[in-house]
């Protein structure tokens, strides 16, 4: 009996933390929702409510939610990437308005400079005042219902275009990091089948 009782618990611990490792495969829908403690789902977005962020859901629910993979507000934000596939990562700097044609020239160098994870470590020496880093990843649903990394161009543009000719849904996750801790984590969903 206790053999038993410990081999189900060794593999529901491995069920629970497998999903915390991102892999090119395993993004599934479910990772574009928000969690308590013991694994729960609390909120995801929809068709009517197509964006939700987890400031707010902690403020209106009175609790400390996370992502699938465990990633709260306040963490490092070097230790919550490494629960992700962080290649699959678009950044950005986000100005809260829009850029100047400075800022964008700015940022375009530094993705030059920097991949994904060196903006994440260097932020604190490029990023002034009110700005943070912003990192988003997008899948669509395939015809199959499993979900397809959905590649950005060389100037990081998603192809909505397709997307919606194809009348494909797109899942998004987008990340906040400030003075090197995520300050915001918000969830996307849009249906672009119009029929």
């Amino acid at each position: 009996m206790k053999k038993g009782l410990t081999v189900s618990v060794c593999l529901l611990l491995l069920l629970v933390f497998a999903g915390c490792s991102q892999t090119a495969n395993t993004v599934s829908i479910e990772d574009f929702s928000f969690y308590d403690d013991s694994g729960k789902e609390i909120d995801f977005p929809t068709s009517e409510d197509s964006s939700i962020y987890l400031t707010r859901l902690n403020a209106e629910k009175g609790g400390d939610f996370q992502t699938r993979c465990g990633v709260k507000i306040g963490d490092r934000a070097t230790t919550a990437f490494e629960k992700y596939d962080i290649d699959k990562f678009y950044w950005t700097i986000i100005y809260w308005r829009s850029a100047t044609e400075e800022e964008k020239a700015n940022i375009a160098d530094l993705k030059q400079k920097y991949t994904v994870e060196e903006a994440i470590k260097h932020s604190p020496d490029f990023l002034k005042g009110k700005e943070c880093l912003g990192l988003t990843y997008s899948y669509y649903e395939d015809d199959d219902g499993k979900l397809v990394y959905l590649e950005t161009d060389e100037k990081g543009h998603y192809d909505y275009a397709r997307m919606i000719k194809e009348g494909r849904k797109v899942y998004s996750m987008t990340i906040h990091v400030k003075d090197e801790k995520i300050a915001e984590i918000g969830m996307g969903f849009q249906d672009y089948n119009f029929s």
